[in-house]
């Protein structure tokens, strides 16, 4: 099943885990190696694709998962993903 993985963090949180996004980055890239991957991005906090100093304020991931225990136990796992201000984690069908 397909989960959407939703996280909110303030811009400094962002720039403080900066050390971080390095171990998250590889976590990602396998689910995308295992073929579980289908969409992963940042949020900007302004409206455009390079927000500079602004900087982002959360991520959104849609990846396959066996089970909601097996996503949460991933998230868990996550350093980067593990501190945010607001996480939500929903189960995602896929129509289209």
């Amino acid at each position: 099943m397909f989960y959407i993985i939703y996280l909110e963090h303030d811009t400094f949180l962002s720039k403080k885990k900066k050390n971080l996004k390095q171990i998250h980055a590889s976590r990602v890239k396998f689910l995308q190696k295992e073929g579980r991957l289908i969409i992963y991005g940042y949020m900007p906090a302004v409206d455009s694709n390079d927000p500079g100093m602004s900087g982002f304020t959360g991520l959104t991931i849609i990846a396959e998962f066996y089970s909601l225990d097996d996503v949460q136990l991933w998230v868990e796992e996550d350093p980067y993903i593990n501190d945010c201000n607001k996480l939500i984690i929903k189960p995602f069908k896929i129509i289209f």
